[in-house]
């Protein structure tokens, strides 16, 4: 028998490496272009500094740029503050991401890797949330911990998951969370319902100005080594979906 006979052993992915790549990827894929919203992005790092006891909520249209704007103050704050932990969950950009079990597995497995929490990671959902919020209640004062989710209103709605009862009313000041939810289904978000009951500190992502239209326009098209002549810009700028 030789060795080289044998079949090479399975390399042993880790389950949160393998889904923080989905979430790095996403963000990646939402950053290839991006330009101003400065004052959102202001907003958001001001928000994470601070000691609200209360979540952030950013809102606007579907496709008004919400995944991207928080896919640049991400990568913002972790370049500012390396010693936080921040954990970005886009919710859709990896198969579990839009379960609340799962979303919530991943957090409790983050802190307890961070912090040396020894609890095991229960598979119970009602025990999940309990020992979930019994974690960030024990956060230790001189560190700081950043959740970021978007698209919170694509959580699958088992598990009364978008009633938001697994988030503590108030948090501790060092823990920020920063959710966004889209304002224009059409239809009752549960998730703008559940914030109308709730403090929180809202964030309204406003229409691109004409200036950040236009950088747009100029930056999008030489990722394929085009440019757009001047009745092509018109064309596009004329339509009000530009904004």
């Amino acid at each position: 028998h030789h060795l080289s006979d044998a079949p090479p052993p399975e390399t042993a992915l880790d389950p949160l490496a393998v889904e923080l790549d989905y979430h790095e990827r996403f963000m990646e894929s939402r950053l290839r272009v991006y330009v101003g919203r400065d004052q959102i992005n202001d907003a958001l790092l001001a928000f994470a500094d601070g000691n609200d006891l209360v979540p952030c909520l950013v809102t606007g249209p579907s496709g008004s740029g919400k995944s991207a704007a928080l896919a640049r103050f991400v990568r913002d704050y972790q370049h500012k503050q390396p010693q936080t932990l921040v954990i970005p969950h886009f919710v859709g950009a990896s198969p579990s991401s839009t379960n609340l079990r799962d979303m919530l597995r991943r957090f409790y497995q983050e802190f307890k890797a961070h912090f040396g929490f020894a609890e095991d990671v229960p598979e119970d959902v009602a025990k999940l949330v309990a020992t979930f919020r019994e974690f960030v209640g024990t956060v230790p004062a001189d560190t700081r911990v950043l959740l970021v989710i978007d698209a919170l209103n694509q959580l699958d709605e088992a598990d009364h998951a978008q009633e938001l009862y697994w988030l503590p009313t108030e948090l501790p000041p060092q823990v920020k969370v920063i959710f966004s939810c889209i304002t224009d289904s059409g239809k009752t978000e549960p998730i703008l319902e559940a914030f109308r009951c709730r403090k929180h500190c809202p964030v309204q992502l406003t229409a691109l100005s004409d200036e950040e239209q236009r950088l747009i326009i100029r930056q999008v098209p030489s990722l394929s080594a085009k440019t757009l002549d001047d009745d092509q810009v018109r064309l596009l700028l004329s339509n009000p979906a530009t904004a």
